[in-house]
């Protein structure tokens, strides 16, 4: 579904991926359905998602991205969302980019 969206020219947000991931496993209309998604991408129970978590759940999903689209996601995520890190994205983050309610 997103390769047809790259194909199509069409650049992929992270509210595209994380949406297009949650209709496939999970419940985005409450936190606890939105904090069982969020644990898919932090395996690892670090508290935040990051560069390589989008990268590895894209993968186990058969809708892999270019690092340098994962990048610029990630960049965009931060900007427009004014994430606290750049880098990694908190379940707070997760939670209003997902829900586009605040925690």
């Amino acid at each position: 579904m997103l390769n047809d969206l790259e194909e199509a020219g069409e650049k992929v947000s992270f509210e595209t991926f994380a949406n297009t991931i949650a209709s496939h496993l999970g419940d985005t209309k409450s936190k606890d359905g939105v904090s069982r998604l969020f644990k898919l991408y932090d395996v690892e129970d670090k508290g935040t998602i990051d560069f390589d978590s989008i990268k590895r759940v894209s993968k186990e999903l058969g809708e892999p991205m270019t690092d340098d689209d994962l990048q610029e996601m990630m960049h965009h995520i931060h900007v427009l969302n004014r994430t606290e890190d750049p880098q990694n994205i908190q379940l707070d983050e997760f939670y209003t980019i997902v829900t586009k309610k605040a925690y």
